[in-house]
């Protein structure tokens, strides 16, 4: 168990040096990019998603470090967004799902500083991606994946009876998704400056969308269910030899395990 500990709290270091310590570096410059999950670099943003804010960072020599230490900077003052995941290597925002704000203004922001540093507060503001928001989404959680199945153990091959593996363990059922939601919108055309777009007011949650002058998806359906659980794999054959006469048992692997249902 101590060597266990040891070797987590050793890769830990090792991750951690690997990240650029900048609390009392001298910078001269930052460049802060947003991309999707699928690395694209994005200006306006889609509701209800995460996104992945990428960092770089110039000294006063002009050394420009690739990988900062994300968990150096703070961050504040976020408009319709929140921090998903913010550790040494990476940081995610996710977006609101409600889309309302004040024309003549952006639909998100946020303040980045460098922890204990006198560089100045950064401060990035984003625009709804209006063409590509088409959907408002009221869906049920995705059900969670089943377990794979633990693999079958080694055949010992001391005699002639234990050459086979033993089976594998039966991966579990995936739960089910969960139930849409129930909802109640009001609609209306609602002056934006000086174009008109649709607002949605969702009645229940008190919660306000407004959209282009389009069609516009209700997506209430419910969650997928989650996958079954993989079959473990049968355990590995061990052959046995006779020491009088030589005779060789082949071993004989076991049978894998049965994948579980998906939800």
């Amino acid at each position: 168990m101590r060597k266990i500990l040891f070797i987590s709290i050793l890769v830990i270091i090792i991750l951690i040096s690997c990240a650029t310590n900048i609390k009392d570096m001298n910078i001269a410059q930052t460049k802060v990019t947003i991309q999707d999950m699928d690395k694209n670099t994005l200006k306006k943003l889609l509701p209800d998603s995460i996104y992945n804010i990428i960092i770089r960072v110039t000294d006063t020599n002009g050394v420009e470090y690739a990988s900062p230490n994300y968990r150096n900077f703070k961050i504040n003052n976020l408009k319709k967004l929140k921090i998903e995941d913010q550790a040494f290597f990476s940081f995610k925002l996710k977006t609101s799902s409600e889309t309302f704000h004040a024309a003549g203004t952006n639909a998100y922001s946020l303040n980045i500083y460098v922890k204990e540093n006198n560089y100045p507060v950064m401060t990035y503001e984003y625009t709804l991606d209006w063409d590509n928001y088409d959907t408002l989404k009221f869906n049920g959680r995705n059900g969670l994946n089943g377990d794979d199945g633990d693999s079958g153990f080694t055949a010992s091959g001391d005699s002639i009876d234990s050459v086979t593996g033993s089976s594998g363990y039966d991966g579990t059922d995936g739960k089910n998704g969960y139930s849409g939601k129930d909802i109640e919108l009001l609609v209306l055309k609602y002056q934006y400056g000086n174009s008109e777009k649709i607002l949605f007011y969702e009645i229940n949650k008190e919660m306000v969308f407004l959209t282009d002058l389009k069609t516009i998806t209700i997506d209430t359906s419910g969650g997928n269910g989650g996958q079954g659980g993989s079959g473990g794999n049968g355990g590995y054959g061990n052959s046995f030899t006779e020491e009088l006469t030589d005779e060789v048992t082949e071993g004989i692997p076991g049978t894998p395990g049965d994948g579980g249902d998906g939800g």
